[in-house]
Protein backbone atom coordinates (compact mmCIF):
# COMPACT_ATOMS: atom_id res chain seq x y z
CA UNK A 1 0.00 0.00 0.00
CA UNK A 2 1.41 3.30 -1.15
CA UNK A 3 1.96 5.92 1.37
CA UNK A 4 -0.02 8.47 -1.08
CA UNK A 5 -2.91 6.30 -1.58
CA UNK A 6 -3.43 5.76 2.34
CA UNK A 7 -3.42 9.81 2.50
CA UNK A 8 -5.65 10.07 0.31
CA UNK A 9 -8.51 7.32 1.60
CA UNK A 10 -7.91 9.52 5.04
CA UNK A 11 -8.61 12.31 3.06
CA UNK A 12 -11.61 11.31 1.82
CA UNK A 13 -12.31 10.04 5.22
CA UNK A 14 -13.44 13.84 6.47
CA UNK A 15 -14.04 15.66 3.30
CA UNK A 16 -15.92 13.33 0.96
CA UNK A 17 -18.82 15.24 0.72
CA UNK A 18 -16.58 18.07 -0.32
CA UNK A 19 -14.26 16.43 -2.71
CA UNK A 20 -16.73 13.53 -4.29
CA UNK A 21 -19.90 15.53 -4.35
CA UNK A 22 -18.73 19.07 -5.17
CA UNK A 23 -21.70 21.82 -6.22
CA UNK A 24 -21.80 25.00 -8.19
CA UNK A 25 -21.64 26.71 -4.73
CA UNK A 26 -18.49 25.63 -3.45
CA UNK A 27 -16.81 24.99 -6.99
CA UNK A 28 -18.65 27.18 -9.57
CA UNK A 29 -18.07 24.19 -12.47
CA UNK A 30 -19.18 20.40 -13.29
CA UNK A 31 -18.19 17.10 -11.62
CA UNK A 32 -16.20 16.10 -14.82
CA UNK A 33 -14.24 19.04 -15.99
CA UNK A 34 -13.30 19.45 -12.01
CA UNK A 35 -12.36 16.13 -11.56
CA UNK A 36 -10.71 16.22 -14.97
CA UNK A 37 -8.89 18.96 -13.83
CA UNK A 38 -7.71 17.13 -10.81
CA UNK A 39 -6.83 14.17 -11.95
CA UNK A 40 -9.36 13.29 -9.66
CA UNK A 41 -11.44 10.86 -11.55
CA UNK A 42 -8.06 8.31 -12.64
CA UNK A 43 -7.56 8.33 -8.59
CA UNK A 44 -11.31 7.47 -7.53
CA UNK A 45 -12.07 5.09 -10.86
CA UNK A 46 -8.54 3.05 -9.39
CA UNK A 47 -9.61 2.75 -5.81
CA UNK A 48 -13.08 1.79 -6.67
CA UNK A 49 -11.33 -1.38 -8.69
CA UNK A 50 -9.23 -1.76 -5.20
CA UNK A 51 -12.08 -2.29 -3.79
CA UNK A 52 -11.46 0.68 -1.08
CA UNK A 53 -14.59 3.05 -3.08
CA UNK A 54 -18.18 2.33 -3.80
CA UNK A 55 -20.40 4.47 -5.56
CA UNK A 56 -23.71 4.66 -3.81
CA UNK A 57 -27.18 5.17 -5.81
CA UNK A 58 -28.99 8.91 -5.23
CA UNK A 59 -32.47 9.92 -6.12
CA UNK A 60 -30.52 12.90 -8.06
CA UNK A 61 -28.07 12.66 -11.20
CA UNK A 62 -25.23 13.08 -8.61
CA UNK A 63 -22.18 11.20 -8.52
CA UNK A 64 -21.27 10.05 -4.92
CA UNK A 65 -18.76 7.51 -3.03
CA UNK A 66 -18.39 6.08 -0.30
CA UNK A 67 -15.67 4.47 1.64
CA UNK A 68 -15.76 0.24 1.84
CA UNK A 69 -15.21 -1.38 4.89
CA UNK A 70 -11.44 -2.03 4.12
CA UNK A 71 -11.35 1.46 2.35
CA UNK A 72 -12.06 2.82 5.92
CA UNK A 73 -9.85 0.23 7.83
CA UNK A 74 -7.18 1.75 5.54
CA UNK A 75 -7.63 5.35 6.17
CA UNK A 76 -8.36 4.63 9.81
CA UNK A 77 -4.83 3.31 9.82
CA UNK A 78 -4.77 -0.12 9.45
CA UNK A 79 -8.04 -1.04 12.04
CA UNK A 80 -11.40 -0.52 13.04
CA UNK A 81 -11.45 0.11 16.25
CA UNK A 82 -15.40 0.32 17.06
CA UNK A 83 -15.69 -3.12 14.62
CA UNK A 84 -12.91 -4.96 16.27
CA UNK A 85 -13.88 -3.42 19.77
CA UNK A 86 -17.13 -4.56 19.66
CA UNK A 87 -16.86 -8.61 18.24
CA UNK A 88 -17.79 -11.28 20.59
CA UNK A 89 -15.42 -13.51 22.04
CA UNK A 90 -15.96 -17.12 23.25
CA UNK A 91 -14.23 -17.06 26.14
CA UNK A 92 -11.41 -19.49 24.32
CA UNK A 93 -7.74 -18.29 23.62
CA UNK A 94 -5.96 -19.80 20.70
CA UNK A 95 -2.43 -20.18 21.72
CA UNK A 96 0.64 -19.86 18.84
CA UNK A 97 3.59 -22.03 19.64
CA UNK A 98 6.76 -22.74 17.42
CA UNK A 99 10.19 -24.35 17.89
CA UNK A 100 12.49 -22.84 14.91
CA UNK A 101 16.35 -24.09 15.00
CA UNK A 102 18.87 -21.40 15.24
CA UNK A 103 19.92 -21.12 11.61
CA UNK A 104 16.48 -19.93 10.59
CA UNK A 105 16.61 -16.51 11.64
CA UNK A 106 15.40 -15.22 8.87
CA UNK A 107 12.40 -17.71 9.07
CA UNK A 108 11.81 -16.61 12.58
CA UNK A 109 12.03 -12.62 12.26
CA UNK A 110 9.38 -13.14 9.15
CA UNK A 111 7.29 -15.34 11.37
CA UNK A 112 7.37 -12.69 14.63
CA UNK A 113 6.22 -9.79 11.71
CA UNK A 114 3.49 -12.06 10.33
CA UNK A 115 2.15 -12.37 14.02
CA UNK A 116 2.41 -8.93 15.13
CA UNK A 117 0.71 -7.83 11.71
CA UNK A 118 -2.13 -9.76 12.95
CA UNK A 119 -2.08 -8.30 16.70
CA UNK A 120 -0.93 -11.44 18.41
CA UNK A 121 0.43 -10.94 21.78
CA UNK A 122 3.57 -12.30 22.96
CA UNK A 123 3.57 -14.41 26.62
CA UNK A 124 7.27 -15.43 26.08
CA UNK A 125 9.44 -15.31 22.36
CA UNK A 126 7.94 -18.45 20.80
CA UNK A 127 4.43 -18.46 22.70
CA UNK A 128 1.88 -16.04 21.09
CA UNK A 129 -1.88 -15.82 22.24
CA UNK A 130 -4.81 -14.44 20.85
CA UNK A 131 -8.55 -14.00 21.62
CA UNK A 132 -9.82 -14.52 17.79
CA UNK A 133 -9.93 -17.56 15.33
CA UNK A 134 -6.80 -18.96 13.67
CA UNK A 135 -8.43 -20.22 10.41
CA UNK A 136 -7.60 -16.98 8.61
CA UNK A 137 -3.88 -16.97 10.31
CA UNK A 138 -3.94 -20.88 9.38
CA UNK A 139 -4.71 -20.06 5.51
CA UNK A 140 -1.89 -17.65 5.63
CA UNK A 141 0.59 -19.33 7.32
CA UNK A 142 0.31 -21.92 4.31
CA UNK A 143 1.91 -18.92 2.26
CA UNK A 144 5.54 -19.12 4.44
CA UNK A 145 8.10 -21.61 4.17
CA UNK A 146 7.46 -25.27 4.80
CA UNK A 147 9.42 -25.25 7.81
CA UNK A 148 6.65 -23.23 9.77
CA UNK A 149 5.15 -26.72 10.03
CA UNK A 150 7.28 -26.76 13.09
CA UNK A 151 4.60 -25.23 15.06
CA UNK A 152 1.01 -26.05 17.29
CA UNK A 153 -1.66 -24.44 17.78
CA UNK A 154 -4.05 -24.71 20.79
CA UNK A 155 -7.54 -23.38 21.64
CA UNK A 156 -8.69 -23.46 25.38
CA UNK A 157 -8.64 -21.38 28.98
CA UNK A 158 -5.55 -21.96 31.36
CA UNK A 159 -6.11 -23.94 33.85
CA UNK A 160 -3.49 -22.43 36.50
CA UNK A 161 -5.32 -19.94 37.91
CA UNK A 162 -4.39 -17.51 35.46
CA UNK A 163 -6.85 -14.27 34.47
CA UNK A 164 -7.91 -12.89 31.04
CA UNK A 165 -6.69 -9.76 32.71
CA UNK A 166 -3.56 -11.22 33.83
CA UNK A 167 -2.41 -13.04 29.85
CA UNK A 168 -3.78 -9.67 28.30
CA UNK A 169 -0.81 -7.36 30.72
CA UNK A 170 1.37 -10.34 29.97
CA UNK A 171 0.89 -10.50 26.32
CA UNK A 172 0.73 -6.96 25.36
CA UNK A 173 2.17 -3.71 26.64
CA UNK A 174 -0.33 -1.57 27.67
CA UNK A 175 2.13 1.34 29.50
CA UNK A 176 4.09 1.61 25.97
CA UNK A 177 0.28 1.41 23.91
CA UNK A 178 -1.12 4.22 26.31
CA UNK A 179 2.12 6.37 25.51
CA UNK A 180 1.37 6.22 21.71
CA UNK A 181 -2.01 7.72 22.46
CA UNK A 182 -1.00 10.19 24.89
CA UNK A 183 0.57 11.07 22.04
CA UNK A 184 -1.68 11.33 19.20
CA UNK A 185 -4.05 13.48 22.29
CA UNK A 186 -1.11 15.82 22.34
CA UNK A 187 -0.90 16.19 18.79
CA UNK A 188 -4.52 17.06 18.31
CA UNK A 189 -4.68 19.44 21.02
CA UNK A 190 -2.33 21.28 18.69
CA UNK A 191 -4.47 21.51 15.48
CA UNK A 192 -3.79 25.23 13.64
CA UNK A 193 -7.36 26.77 12.57
CA UNK A 194 -9.49 24.50 10.46
CA UNK A 195 -10.41 24.81 6.68
CA UNK A 196 -13.62 25.64 5.12
CA UNK A 197 -14.79 25.76 2.00
CA UNK A 198 -14.07 29.33 1.74
CA UNK A 199 -10.47 29.60 3.20
CA UNK A 200 -8.41 26.39 1.88
CA UNK A 201 -6.25 24.36 4.13
CA UNK A 202 -2.57 25.58 4.13
CA UNK A 203 0.90 24.28 4.34
CA UNK A 204 0.68 24.29 8.09
CA UNK A 205 -2.65 22.53 8.57
CA UNK A 206 -1.21 19.88 5.78
CA UNK A 207 1.82 19.24 7.91
CA UNK A 208 -0.18 19.04 11.01
CA UNK A 209 -2.52 16.56 9.86
CA UNK A 210 0.27 14.45 8.47
CA UNK A 211 1.21 14.35 11.82
CA UNK A 212 -1.77 13.65 13.07
CA UNK A 213 -2.30 10.75 11.07
CA UNK A 214 1.11 9.12 12.02
CA UNK A 215 0.77 9.38 15.50
CA UNK A 216 -2.38 8.11 15.31
CA UNK A 217 -1.47 5.13 12.92
CA UNK A 218 1.47 4.01 15.01
CA UNK A 219 -0.84 3.73 18.24
CA UNK A 220 -3.42 1.88 15.94
CA UNK A 221 -0.27 -0.92 14.27
CA UNK A 222 0.86 -1.45 18.54
CA UNK A 223 -2.44 -1.80 19.66
CA UNK A 224 -4.32 -5.22 19.55
CA UNK A 225 -7.57 -3.65 19.52
CA UNK A 226 -9.01 -6.40 21.95
CA UNK A 227 -12.90 -6.91 22.37
CA UNK A 228 -14.09 -4.66 24.89
CA UNK A 229 -14.84 -7.01 27.75
CA UNK A 230 -10.47 -7.54 27.93
CA UNK A 231 -9.72 -4.08 27.99
CA UNK A 232 -7.41 -3.46 30.61
CA UNK A 233 -8.94 -0.37 33.78
CA UNK A 234 -6.67 2.39 32.20
CA UNK A 235 -6.61 2.19 28.58
CA UNK A 236 -6.48 4.68 26.84
CA UNK A 237 -7.35 3.61 23.15
CA UNK A 238 -11.67 4.05 23.87
CA UNK A 239 -11.28 8.05 25.11
CA UNK A 240 -8.53 8.54 22.29
CA UNK A 241 -10.87 7.32 19.59
CA UNK A 242 -13.78 9.35 20.74
CA UNK A 243 -11.21 12.71 20.52
CA UNK A 244 -10.62 11.52 17.26
CA UNK A 245 -14.01 11.18 16.31
CA UNK A 246 -14.73 14.38 17.61
CA UNK A 247 -11.35 15.76 15.93
CA UNK A 248 -13.01 14.54 12.20
CA UNK A 249 -16.28 15.61 12.47
CA UNK A 250 -15.25 19.19 13.02
CA UNK A 251 -13.04 18.54 10.05
CA UNK A 252 -15.49 17.34 7.97
CA UNK A 253 -18.05 20.05 9.11
CA UNK A 254 -16.03 22.93 8.25
CA UNK A 255 -15.42 21.54 4.63
CA UNK A 256 -19.04 21.61 4.14
CA UNK A 257 -20.08 25.17 5.70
Amino acid sequence: MKASTEEFLFTLLWTAESITRPTWRNLNETFESWAYRNALGRRLANLEHKRFLEQRPTSDTSRVYRLTSEGRRIALGGGDPPERWERTWDGHWRVLMFDLPVKASALRAQLRRFLLQHRFGYLQQSVWITPDGLAEVQAKLRDLPADVESLTLFAGRPCGGESDAALVCGAWDFPAINALYERHRTIVGECPDLPSRHRGPGPRFWAWAQREREAWKTAIRKDPLLPRGLWPADYLGGRSWEIRKQLLNRLAEGFRD
